[in-house]
């Protein structure tokens, strides 16, 4: 009974701080998540037939007791401080909106989860026990155009424990390993009001590993440009290469999607140049990233 009072107290505690959100608000939200829902209506028109298997993490995972019925760890929600700061990204950021949750999924790219699962690979869900969110964006007041524009979007989650979240990085790199290559046929965009079957092909590479924390992959996903199935024809234009970066320290993992300038680059002559500017970039916030997790790790560095 304690125990559940203190619960219930600290989500009393909690509920006083909630702000309902503005309908503004509402909008730009549904727009940091548009890419994963966006993906996931994608996945409805791919033929690709597939059994899917979830497999949730055992639970040896669960804190263990001690003689005493104590547990012999204890874990803590996820601190704001844990967040980056929008002063500290390479790009301006005067909005920023934020979240907290309890055993959310740990997410990195819903449409390499679909290829791992249609390689034959078990779908294997991680559920963090505590997460926080935050999405920074430029409003108008810094780009000039209507509305607000996503930079960044990051997801921090705390597993179970430090070996936890190293097993997670373990089925991240199976699922970049099968999925260094995937074909799908899906319906394209020829031009206005006009659709064709296409051939898609998508390439995830580990760019860079290791540059911060305990554990990290920058990870590219490049879409190859369509074509018509029919004729070889190309359909609509080649996506721009999207990046994610992972980053570990200790029970704790960060899941960060740049987007804008910060995020995206398409194709062109300078493509090779701006890839490696943004490299450079990203490498340098998540290591400012790792920072901040460090004192809120279990454990802590």
């Amino acid at each position: 009974m304690p125990d559940e009072m203190t619960f219930a107290e600290r989500v009393h505690r909690e509920l006083r701080d909630v702000r309902w959100a503005e309908p503004a608000e509402l909008r730009v939200r549904a727009r940091r998540r548009g890419r994963r829902t966006g993906a996931a209506t994608a996945l409805a028109v791919l033929a690709v037939s597939v059994v899917v298997v979830v497999t949730l993490r055992p639970a040896e995972d669960a804190p263990r007791q001690s003689a005493a019925g104590v547990p012999v760890s204890v874990f803590a929600e996820v601190p704001k401080d844990v967040l980056l700061d929008p002063a500290e990204l390479p790009v301006s950021s005067d909005v920023r909106l934020g979240e907290a949750g309890l055993g959310a999924a740990v997410r990195v790219d819903i449409l390499l989860d679909a290829c791992a699962t249609s390689k034959g690979l078990p779908r294997v869900e991680t559920v963090s026990r505590y997460s926080r969110s935050q999405t920074l964006l430029q409003s108008t007041a810094i780009t000039g155009n209507s509305g607000q524009y996503p930079v960044l979007s990051q997801d921090v989650y705390r597993l179970s424990s430090a070996a936890a979240a190293g097993r997670f990085f373990d089925d991240l790199d199976r699922k970049i390993a099968a999925c260094a290559q995937w074909r799908t046929e899906e319906r394209r965009l020829v031009r206005m009001g006009v659709t064709a079957q296409a051939e898609v092909v998508r390439h995830w590479r580990p760019v860079v590993r290791d540059f911060a924390g305990d554990q990290a992959v920058l990870l590219r996903q490049a879409t190859v440009q369509p074509s018509a199935l029919t004729t070889g024809e190309p359909v609509g234009t080649a996506p721009a290469a999207e990046t994610t970066v992972v980053v570990r320290v200790g029970d704790l993992v960060t899941v960060m999607r740049p987007d804008g300038e910060l995020g995206s680059v398409s194709p062109g002559p300078e493509r090779k140049a701006a890839l490696a500017r943004q490299e450079e970039e990203l490498v340098s916030l998540s290591r400012k990233a790792a920072q901040r997790m460090c004192p809120a790790a279990n454990p802590s560095c």
